[in-house]
């Protein structure tokens, strides 16, 4: 029998979910992961880290100091990251959302990896769960790391959360690419053959607006906008304005993902 979560604990995870939901900037998003993290497993260190499949080019930043200098930690994950088993099996391909170190190494053959001598063992660290984020052309996510083993049921509890991280992030994703756009570059919507004004139409379908609305907005007629829905859901090969709406945003965050990967430092 599973063992119930305690409400108080149950408090503090969906406390902690509000907190990340409500991320609106992607550059903030690494620090309040790992913060909301911690609260719910405790860790010797977090991190936040990112592998370019095509370059090899890495970047970290963790929620604490390290014993290692960041310059140091950095120069040596950027030559030693792909020794990761977990990374290793993520750039050949392989497919997970959580993942221990010894699901693909037994621990002492850890024990004996470069990897581990040269990172996580001056760190103290000597057991990790991965927490994978889907980024197309990248391996990236956070490691929570400490030097003890994780038990069954915080792993079961990450796996649970796994798909609200998710969520969360494709949020921040979104918003940063809406921030401060009013007028949006419609670039990744024209690519399907969309034109000017159905970009700008299908821009406030997504905001939930009915055409009458839209049409205020935009300064034309209902049956105008009318045409202009018929022909983007067309386009967009959807059938409702609600499906619509949703393959908008997964196109802007498909194509949203920058900042993030090349400009977070080691802490």
């Amino acid at each position: 029998m599973k063992r119930r979560t305690r409400p108080s604990r149950l408090a503090r995870v969906l406390e902690a979910l509000h907190r990340l939901y409500a991320v609106r900037e992607l550059e903030r998003f690494p620090q309040e992961l790992m913060a909301v993290a911690e609260e719910l497993v405790p860790c010797v260190t977090i991190s936040f880290d990112s592998v370019n499949l095509e370059t090899g080019a890495a970047t970290n930043c963790f929620d604490r100091p390290v014993s290692l200098p960041p310059a140091e930690f950095l120069a040596r994950w950027q030559v030693y990251c792909h020794e990761h088993p977990g990374i290793a099996f993520l750039e050949k391909g392989g497919h997970a959302s959580v993942f221990s170190l010894t699901d693909f190494v037994s621990q002492r053959q850890f024990e004996k990896t470069t990897f581990h001598h040269e990172i996580t063992r001056p760190c103290g660290i000597s057991r990790q769960l991965g927490v994978i984020l889907p980024v197309p052309g990248y391996v990236a996510g956070m490691a929570l790391n400490r030097d003890r083993d994780f038990s069954d049921s915080e792993r079961e509890m990450v796996e649970l959360l796994h798909p609200h991280f998710v969520q969360a992030f494709q949020n921040a994703q979104l918003f940063t690419s809406l921030r401060g756009q009013p007028d949006l570059d419609y670039h990744v919507w024209r690519q399907l053959g969309l034109t000017r004004r159905e970009c700008e139409v299908l821009r406030w379908l997504m905001e939930g607006k009915r055409n009458a609305e839209i049409a205020v907005i935009l300064g034309a007629q209902p049956r105008t906008i009318g045409k202009h829905v018929e022909h983007l859901l067309a386009k967009l090969g959807v059938e409702t304005r609600a499906a619509a709406a949703a393959e908008a945003r997964r196109l802007l965050v498909r194509s949203a993902i920058p900042p993030l990967f090349t400009a977070v430092p080691a802490a």
